[in-house]
Formats: C-alpha cells, sequence, structure tokens
C-alpha cells in the first residue's frame, strides 16, 4: 500500500507542472517559439489541435520531428527498461537466496525462539499451559459439533440415500446438502473454541499470536478433510463427485489432507515465525522449505493418482473394443503436463518469492481450480438438460446431443474468457482496427451466429419432438373408410417446424452476410418486392395458402385420416404448404391444392355407424333374429382383438322393409373409425353361421311379372318383358337399400 501511494504521490507530481504548461499555452495570445514534445505529449486531443492551429508550418514540423523521436526513444527506453528490470530480479533473487542458505544455521533455534517469546512475562511452564488451554477449548468446540451433527444425523441419514447413478444433477444436490452440513458443524467448532479464547485471554500478545495461529491452522485443515471426503465419496453414503474408486479415492484423500496439513501449519506457522521476530534471510528460507515440501506431496500425490484419474476419464473416450486408440494413450499421460505445470507455478513462486517481484501465483492456481471444476460444470449442464427433456423422450436424443455439444462449447468459451481474466490478456484487442481486425470480427461474428443458430435449431427440435413423441410412428397407410389420424399437434407442428427451420437458416444466412460487409438492405427490399409480385401474379398461390391456412385453424383434417372431397378421397399421408396428398385405398396418390377444396368429408372422427341389411323369409321369427343379433353382439365385445374397437355393441334394428319376396332385417353397430369394415366382415360370417344353426334362411331375390292373359305375344317378347321388368325392380330395391 505504502508503494502504490508514493507511486500515485510522484505521478501527480509529475502532472501538476506538464498541466500547468499546457494551461499556459493555451492561455497565450501568441504562439509559443519552441513548444517541446513532451509538453504536446501530456496535451489533450482539444489542446493539441488549438495549439497546432496556432504555429507555423515550419514550427509544426519541427514539433512533429521532435514528437516522433521522442516516441521512439520512450519505446527504446521501454525495451531497455524490461530488461533492466528482469537483471535487476535476477541479481535480487541471487542475493536473496544466498541469504536464505547463510541464514540456514538459524533453523534449529527456532523452538528456542518460539518458547522465548512464549514465557517473556510468564512462568517456564507456560507453553505447557498454552498446550492444555488449546486442547480443552478444541475439544470443547469438538464436542459443541458433535451435539450439533447429531441432531441433524436423521437428516443426514435421508440426504445420503441412494440416487440412480445416472442423475448426476439430485446426486450433486445431495452431495452439496452434506457438505453445508459439515461446514456448519465446523464453523459452530470454530465459532465456540474461538469465544473461549476471547473470553479466557489475558493479553499476552505472543500468547494470542500463538493460539490464533493454530487454531486457525487446525480449522483450515479440517476444512481440507471435509471437502476431500465430500469430493472423493468417503463420507456419508456412496456420493461422490469425482467418479474414482473407492481405493484410489482413499489414496487421493490422504494426499489431498497432507498437502492440507503441510499447508496449514507450515505456512501460517512461517508468518507466525516472522511476527515473532524472525529476520527475513531466514523467514523466506523457512518458506522455501514449506513450499517444496507442499508441492512435493501434492506430486507424489498425482502420481499416486494417475491411473485411478485416468480410469475415470476412458470410459468417456469412444474407442474400439480391443486396443488403445490414440485419444486413450493420451488421456493415460494427463499426470505429465498437470506436473510439468505445479512444478512451473512452484519455480514462479520461488523466484517472485526471492527476487521480491509482483507474485503472479494467484493467476497460476486460480487457472488449475478453474480447469478442474468444468468437468463439474459440463455436467451440472448436460444433466439439468437432460432433467429438462425427461429421460424417457427417446425421441428427443438427437437434440439432447446438440444441446449437449452446445454445452460442452459454451463451457470451454467460459473458460476461455475466464482465463483471459485471470492472466489480464485482452482477447478482444484482436478485433481492433485494421484489415486483421475487420477479419477477426467478421470471424467472429459469423461464428457467434452460427452457434446461436445452432442452439436454437436443436430446442425447436427438442420442444417439437417433446410434444409430439408418438406422430412419427403413426400409421398413414390407405384403406377405405380411413382410421383415427394423429394428433392436432402431429398436424400443425412439422409445418411449424418446417417454417421456422427455415425463418433460422435465413436469418443466420443474413447476419453471416451483413458480417462480411454485404449490404443487406438491397436484399430484403429485392425480396420484399418479388413477395409482392408474386402476391399479385400468383393469386392462386396465395389462395391456396390461405385456404390451407384456415383449414388447419379449423381442424378439418389431419394427417392419418380419412377424407372426402367431392372428386377424390382417401387417407391424407402428407400436409405441404399449399396442398394435401391424399392416399386412395387401392394406392393412387392425388394432390389437392386446398384452394380447390369445396367441401371436405371426414371419415376418421370420434366415431362411425355401420348397418347390416339382412333378407329372409316371411315365415321368419324376428323375436329369434333379435336374440341372435344381440348375443352375437356380446361375444364380439369379448374379442380379444375387435372387442376394444366397440363403441356400441351390435344389436337388432327390427324389420325395415317388407318386399314382395322377403322381409328385410337390419342390424347396427358403433365403432372406432377405420375399424367397421373388418368388424362388418366377422359379423357376417356370425350371423350367417348362426342362422344355419337355427334353420334360419337368406331369402332369394326374385321378382313376379304378370302380363294380361289377352296379350297376343310370342315367347321371346314375354321373356324380354319380364327381363326389363326384373331389372326395373331390383334397381329400386337396390335404391331403397342405400337410403338412411
Amino acid at each position: 500500500m505504502r508503494k502504490t501511494f508514493g507511486a500515485i504521490f510522484v505521478l501527480v507530481f509529475l502532472l501538476a507542472p506538464s498541466n500547468a504548461m499546457a494551461q499556459q499555452i493555451t492561455a497565450d495570445a501568441t504562439p509559443p517559439v519552441s513548444p517541446t514534445a513532451e509538453a504536446l505529449a501530456n496535451l489533450s486531443a482539444e489542446e493539441r489541435a488549438e495549439l497546432l492551429s496556432r504555429l507555423s508550418d515550419e514550427q509544426a514540423r519541427v514539433l512533429l520531428s521532435a514528437y516522433l523521436k521522442a516516441g521512439a526513444g520512450s519505446r527504446a527506453d521501454a525495451s531497455e527498461s524490461a530488461i533492466e528490470q528482469l537483471e535487476a530480479q535476477s541479481e535480487r533473487f541471487q542475493e536473496n537466496f544466498a541469504a536464505a542458505l547463510s541464514a540456514a544455521p538459524q533453523l534449529p533455534l527456532l523452538p528456542a525462539l518460539v518458547y522465548d517469546r512464549l514465557t517473556e512475562g510468564r512462568s517456564p511452564l507456560h507453553p505447557l499451559w498454552i498446550l492444555v488451554f488449546l486442547a480443552v477449548i478444541l475439544g470443547v468446540g469438538y464436542g459443541g459439533e458433535r451435539v450439533f451433527m447429531r441432531m441433524l444425523a436423521p437428516l443426514k441419514t435421508r440426504l445420503a440415500a441412494t440416487v440412480p447413478e445416472a442423475d448426476f444433477l439430485a446426486r450433486f444436490a445431495r452431495i452439496s446438502s452434506l457438505l453445508i452440513l459439515d461446514l456448519l458443524g465446523l464453523a459452530l467448532f470454530a465459532a465456540t473454541a474461538l469465544a473461549l479464547f476471547l473470553f479466557a485471554y489475558q493479553g499476552h500478545e505472543p500468547t494470542r499470536l500463538f493460539v490464533l495461529t493454530l487454531l486457525s491452522a487446525f480449522v483450515l485443515l479440517r476444512f481440507v478433510i471435509i471437502v476431500s471426503r465430500s469430493a472423493f465419496g468417503l463420507g456419508d453414503g456412496p456420493l461422490r463427485l469425482v467418479p474414482v474408486g473407492a481405493d484410489d479415492g482413499r489414496t487421493a484423500h490422504r494426499y489431498v489432507v497432507a498437502a492440507g496439513a503441510v499447508g496449514a501449519f507450515g505456512f501460517l506457522g512461517c508468518d507466525l515465525l516472522r511476527m515473532y521476530g524472525l529476520d527475513e534471510p531466514a523467514h523466506r528460507l523457512m518458506t522455501f522449505v514449506v513450499g517444496t515440501l507442499f508441492i512435493l506431496v501434492i506430486l507424489v500425490g498425482v502420481w499416486r493418482a494417475r491411473h485411478g484419474i485416468a480410469d475415470a476419464i476412458l470410459p468417456r473416450v469412444e474407442a474400439g473394443e480391443s486396443g488403445t486408440s490414440p485419444l486413450q494413450a493420451i488421456v493415460s499421460l494427463w499426470h505429465l503436463p498437470v506436473m510439468l505445470y505445479l512444478l512451473g507455478v512452484y519455480g514462479m513462486a520461488v523466484f517472485n518469492g526471492f527476487s521480491e517481484a509482483v507474485s503472479g501465483t494467484y493467476a497460476a492456481v486460480a487457472s488449475v481450480l478453474l480447469i478442474a471444476a468444468l468437468p463439474l460444470a459440463d455436467r451440472l449442464l448436460c444433466s439439468a438438460t437432460d432433467r429438462l427433456l425427461g429421460s424417457e423422450a427417446a425421441a428427443a436424443d438427437a437434440s439432447r446431443a446438440i444441446l449437449r455439444r452446445a454445452i460442452h462449447i459454451l463451457v470451454g468459451l467460459v473458460a476461455v474468457i475466464v482465463l483471459a481474466a485471470i492472466w489480464k490478456a485482452d482477447i478482444f484487442a484482436v478485433t481492433g482496427a485494421g484489415f486483421g481486425g475487420r477479419i477477426a470480427r467478421a470471424a467472429l461474428d459469423i461464428a457467434l451466429t452460427g452457434f446461436v443458430g445452432y442452439v436454437a435449431w436443436g430446442l425447436l427440435n427438442a420442444a417439437l419432438a417433446r410434444h409430439m413423441p408418438e406422430e412419427a410412428e403413426a400409421e398413414v397407410g390407405g384403406h377405405e373408410g380411413g382410421g383415427e389420424g394423429t394428433t392436432r399437434a402431429g398436424t400443425v407442428l412439422p409445418l411449424f417446424m418446417r417454417f421456422a427451420q427455415i425463418s433460422i437458416a435465413v436469418i443466420v444466412v443474413m447476419v453471416a452476410l451483413s458480417a462480411l460487409g454485404v449490404n443487406i438492405g438491397p436484399l430484403l427490399a429485392g425480396a420484399g418486392i418479388v413477395g409482392i409480385a408474386v402476391g399479385f401474379g400468383a393469386q392462386t398461390l396465395v389462395r391456396d395458402l390461405v385456404s390451407g391456412l384456415f383449414f388447419l385453424i379449423d381442424d378439418a383434417f389431419r394427417r392419418g385420416e380419412y377424407v372426402d372431397i367431392g372428386s377424390v378421397k382417401g387417407t391424407v399421408e402428407r400436409i405441404n404448404m399449399r396442398s394435401m396428398v391424399l392416399r386412395h385405398h387401392l394406392g393412387p396418390l392425388h394432390t389437392v391444392p386446398y384452394g380447390e377444396i369445396q367441401h371436405l368429408t371426414n371419415f376418421s372422427r370420434d366415431w362411425v355407424i355401420m348397418k347390416l341389411v339382412f333378407r329372409v323369409g316371411y315365415d321368419t321369427d324376428v323375436n329369434k333374429v333379435k336374440k341372435i343379433f344381440k348375443r352375437i353382439g356380446q361375444e364380439m365385445l369379448e374379442h380379444p382383438e375387435m372387442g376394444k374397437d366397440f363403441i356400441e355393441p351390435f344389436k337388432s334394428q327390427g324389420v325395415k322393409a317388407m318386399e314382395e319376396s322377403a322381409m328385410i332385417v337390419r342390424g347396427k353397430f358403433m365403432a372406432r373409425p377405420g375399424t367397421q369394415f373388418q368388424i362388418r366382415k366377422e359379423l357376417y360370417n356370425r350371423v350367417q353361421k348362426a342362422f344355419q344353426e337355427n334353420g334360419i334362411e337368406f331369402a332369394h331375390r326374385r321378382v313376379t311379372v304378370d302380363l294380361p292373359s289377352d296379350l297376343d305375344l310370342s315367347p321371346e317378347k314375354k321373356k324380354e318383358i319380364a327381363e326389363a321388368a326384373g331389372a326395373a325392380a331390383l334397381a329400386d330395391d337396390e335404391e331403397k337399400q342405400g337410403r338412411p
């Protein structure tokens, strides 16, 4: 802080004369005779413009030449100062390192230093009483923590219950909840111990520093232990964040705890010794020893855990069934770059510590933590996406893969931005002025637009697949009478999806062209003019589009339904923007524009009634026929395949008509659309068999022609007249049967 305020003071002190000089220059009525380059550099843009307006051409040329030379000299001085700073830091490193090594004989005297400081003004047994007092407050704090954790035991038991392995989001929530409960217990422990110490503290400064240092180190170590146990699944239940086996988890946990113990007690102990009066060379040597031990523990832990971490990464690697893929070989060597990076961070920390330079250890450690947290963030987002889409949405598998890839890309971009912020690097400086900057900006805009379009495409597919999971498998094969069609969503959503996909593609292309510098205004205007021309010149097309829109709004037909539009009929097989495609039950395919549909009859909605007509003799018992029909109707309701298709069972409607040669008996049933013809065939078979078993005969169609006896006609003429009368009678009978 002293150095910072000193630098600010020097900067203000140096700028004050320059500002005064600028004010004096701008206030003078006549231009200066020989303005300096330094004065020009300290002026604002407006002040420079005003000054140059007062100078003559010769004075301006002289001033510009001096300004350019001063700028070149300053850049040379800057490069030289950087080299000089590095040389100065190297010299300080050598001097301080040598001084630290010369302080090595002081290390065996450190216990005596601590003892002397603790016994200043106290009895020789004061350190022993401090240890006893520290043990008491730690014991009381631990006891309070155990009581608190015993109260939370039922809640922890419920949270530790086994959850599905695939549901990472639920497991993370439970692990986080258990971790928070354990940290609450640790907070209670630290608060209790600290309160007891402050209550019993009598004002001895060395004792206060000693107890607070040990208490802080102990709490920090316990924090590391709790977090490590939660990460490697060594707490309650089999929950773990790091996907490693139990043995590998225990091994990694031991080394994490060892590194935590060295770091907590070692580094805090070094700070305590410095506060106790340890000189700077000896303090640097102690910090170097503790740091070396700390990094060695971490390196050994990484080496021992290399196989477990590799096994956790390998299942995610797509490889063949046999052999080792190149990617597998690379993953199995993950520990080598990690160890090299840790050694580099350690070397940078040592150099900065002995050379008294600004330390970059924070950025290096933060980068390691960020990279380690990336898989966790990626799995959390992917798990949240899977839960949003649903585990049983099989139709959304392709969209789920798209969203996962988008999440991977997004996590990577955020990681790059955060890393750049940690290292204070301006990654957007490449998009500055110049030709390269324009290319970079265009490429960045196109990449971002493509990414957004890719994600929008995936979200659209996921939403539509979730709302119509069964429509893709619906049968739309044509047969007379049709069947139950798809839902309204299954009819309209494919058209909406096609329109939305075209819109996304057009927007992405337009934004990409705009990023490349193409003026898309004329394109949009031309598209509007073309649209108006098409609207006026293709009225039939507009009529078809508008008619189809209103047909869909009215829900007049759906895909898979059997319709009759007067001229043609068939099953709706496909719905386009301006036409519908009908499949006739005999096979032909009809394409009908919407504008040509005058009326539409839908045979596939809700229910259908089928009436069956039977011709029996006059001597037939109608009540007996009624009972036969009722029995057949009950049997058909119990049919394993057709019974579910009935809405109302088959039953008799009595005698419909009495003809010259037969009595007309009719029956009817109500069924689901598309199933009536199969049911009718089965009913005909059962009725024919039942009539035969009960002695009921079908009446043959017969026409009797009576001719006057006084007509003198030849036999051939009488036969011709009889055939014509019979044909007319049959036609009249068929017309009557066609009426309801």
